[in-house]
């Protein structure tokens, strides 16, 4: 399993990198061979430089590449958005009160914060949320049309039912379980739901974690919208 982990998680670090190298060249005057150049030849670092001929057209001069520097980009937290938050998002205002403020809080979450996280689903989520009215379901599947959305594997199903049996979920929870183990096997610094029940909750947090540390996985942040309105 670590071995695919670190596979899938090399794919995804490469995509933080840029794709425009810094480029280190050493150059020298055109009187100057660049094979045997002169004490006049130095080195620079030159930005968005792709090959030593469009140096050489930028600079009115010969010259090498000495070394290519690929700078990582910032990388944003990553966050695993589960069902619960789709459906708060795209429903229509709950004449219930705790809810209705549920679903301004996760509009609020989508329009101020989401831009500056790497937002993630999964199938289970895809799932879930095509589910019901046919309206309804085309509105959540829009909303999330342009997420990526995070394999499923072998191991991610052993570590659901592990965490199913382990946090002694009931039948209907199980999902709720998968997406713990999407989270956890893809190394999520977040999830993010309003299940508080049987995922954000004080319970599954603790349990969660005591369980993770046992087998050597690291423990996304379990929270709502509402805990993560800073990152």
């Amino acid at each position: 399993m670590k071995e695919q982990q670190r596979a899938t998680y090399s794919q995804r670090e490469q995509s933080h990198f840029s794709l425009t190298p810094k480029i280190v060249v050493e150059i020298s005057d055109q009187r100057t061979s660049v094979s045997n150049p002169s004490q006049d030849a130095k080195q620079v670092l030159v930005t968005n430089a792709y090959s030593p001929g469009k140096v050489a057209g930028q600079f009115g001069v010969e010259a090498r590449i000495v070394l290519e520097v690929y700078e990582p980009l910032t990388m944003k937290p990553t966050v695993y958005i589960e069902s619960t938050i789709i459906s708060y998002l795209t429903a229509r205002p709950s004449r219930d009160l705790i809810v209705a403020a549920h679903q301004q809080i996760t509009v609020e979450w989508w329009e101020d914060v989401r831009s500056k996280v790497d937002g993630f689903i999964s199938p289970f989520v895809s799932q879930e949320i095509s589910r019901g009215d046919s309206e309804a379901a085309q509105q959540r599947i829009e909303v999330v049309k342009d997420l990526p959305v995070l394999e499923i594997n072998d191991a991610i199903q052993k570590l659901a039912e592990k965490y199913f049996d382990a946090l002694e979920m009931p039948e209907k929870a199980r999902l709720d379980a998968a997406h713990l183990a999407v989270a956890v096997w893809h190394e999520m610094d977040y999830l993010l739901s309003w299940n508080c029940r049987h995922i954000v909750s004080g319970r599954v947090r603790k349990s969660l974690e005591e369980i993770n540390a046992t087998l050597n996985l690291k423990t996304p942040v379990l929270c709502t919208p509402e805990e993560l309105m800073e990152v």
